[in-house]
């Protein structure tokens, strides 16, 4: 697990961080508490109990050659009897316990803290119990996902959508919501994938929305079935009107502003119609009063972004392994903008703020949302910048 998706979880669950947990075993070890003030009244209370549990154990052992950490273990297969405990020679002992994906601290295990229902022996199965989804059901979601390329999700989006399915699961409305872009010209040659040459805007399906129509019947049936009549489920496609607002990118496929709506309007029609399975289409900034709200959305996100105020969520060899990755497309796209790396990166940043308001509006518009996308998957990063919800993502149909 990824050192900030850890922190996000013990400080979310308010979880004693293991460097804490260390020093105060130690403590214990030597016979005293000392002032233990990372903790709060009501842990270092209990702390005194643990204390003493601790000396009648440690006396009950003898004083012959043992793991010197044994009294913590034996404690806590009183509190957690499933509890894996391995002795692997000498002194070492490993706890084979997760929760919500992680190992937690011995101190957060001995105060309680983790509920025992939600522990479990490996990462996997400790986000379905706290979720309330069962391991069939997980596998029969990574056996489709599988077959239909759903690209590897990380550790926090993984727990993110068990979470996700929990609340369907217990009754709460949910949304699946498609961001695609606008029906821009794209050639295909031989058996390779297509490839954009922003020659033109077309008013069809992009090629975003074709490759999500490719799998949208397995993932409906999949979460239909998972879900069954417990919740409702809508899915929503919202065609990237935004990017009619650059007068560069409107020039770019020879229309003016008025010309390229109407492109997009006959988008969101044809998305609507050819849909495999039930949608409902827009235009994005339906969801946040049209060009006006976006671009003051715009410029709050981009003054936050340069604020710094996402600190190291926003981390710069992410950005530049992105424009590595887009640098062919954006080479196509803006051909005469230069091939600096310094460009290619800042045409992410920007393009990164547009996918992190379109997070943060998502976020704020519908309760329970995932992001299903099918564009390039590495731009799913700057969804959740601002937000958290699942994004999960199909592998793209293009270069």
């Amino acid at each position: 697990m990824r050192k900030e998706d850890a922190r996000e979880i013990i400080d979310r669950f308010a979880l004693v961080p293991r460097g804490v947990s260390k020093r105060v075993l130690r403590e214990i070890c030597s016979g005293s508490l000392g002032e233990c003030e990372a903790l709060s009244a009501e842990h270092r209370e209990r702390l005194s109990a643990i204390l003493d549990e601790y000396r009648v154990r440690a006396a009950g052992l003898g004083t012959g050659v043992r793991p010197k950490n044994l009294p913590f273990y034996l404690l806590l297969k009183d509190l957690y009897p499933e509890l894996n405990l391995q002795h692997m020679g000498g002194d070492q002992l490993s706890l084979e316990a997760y929760y919500r994906g992680l190992t937690p601290s011995i101190l957060s295990l001995l105060l309680g803290i983790v509920p025992r229902e939600h522990l479990a022996p490996s990462a996997r199965e400790s986000r379905m119990r706290a979720s309330g989804v069962d391991a069939d059901s997980l596998a029969r979601c990574n056996a489709v996902f599988r077959r239909e390329g759903v690209v590897r999700m990380s550790e926090v989006h993984q727990r993110w959508l068990c979470e996700w399915l929990g609340r369907g699961r217990a009754g709460k409305p949910l949304t699946i919501v498609s961001p695609v872009c606008p029906d821009y010209a794209a050639e295909k040659g031989g058996d390779g994938p297509f490839r954009f040459t922003f020659e033109g805007l077309n008013g069809g399906i992009g090629l975003a929305a074709r490759r999500l129509f490719e799998s949208l019947p397995a993932l409906h049936d999949l979460f239909a079935g998972l879900l069954g009549n417990a919740c409702s489920l809508t899915h929503r496609v919202y065609v990237g009107d935004f990017e009619g607002f650059s007068e560069q990118n409107v020039r770019r496929v020879g229309l003016d502003k008025r010309g390229f709506l109407e492109k997009l309007l006959s988008s969101r029609d044809a998305i609507s119609a050819a849909a495999p399975r039930q949608v409902l289409s827009g235009l994005f900034c339906d969801l946040c009063g049209g060009a006006e709200g976006w671009l003051r959305e715009y410029a709050e996100m981009q003054r936050r972004v340069e604020a710094g105020e996402f600190g190291a969520r926003l981390d710069r060899t992410i950005i530049r392994e992105i424009a590595l990755a887009r640098r062919p497309l954006y080479q196509r796209w803006f051909p005469s903008g230069g091939a600096t790396e310094q460009f290619f990166e800042n045409l992410v940043v920007q393009q990164g703020i547009e996918y992190a308001v379109m997070g943060k509006i998502i976020s704020e518009h519908f309760e329970n949302p995932l992001v299903l996308g099918a564009d390039h998957h590495k731009m799913g990063y700057f969804y959740t910048l601002a937000a958290d919800f699942p994004v999960v993502y199909l592998s793209r149909n293009y270069e």
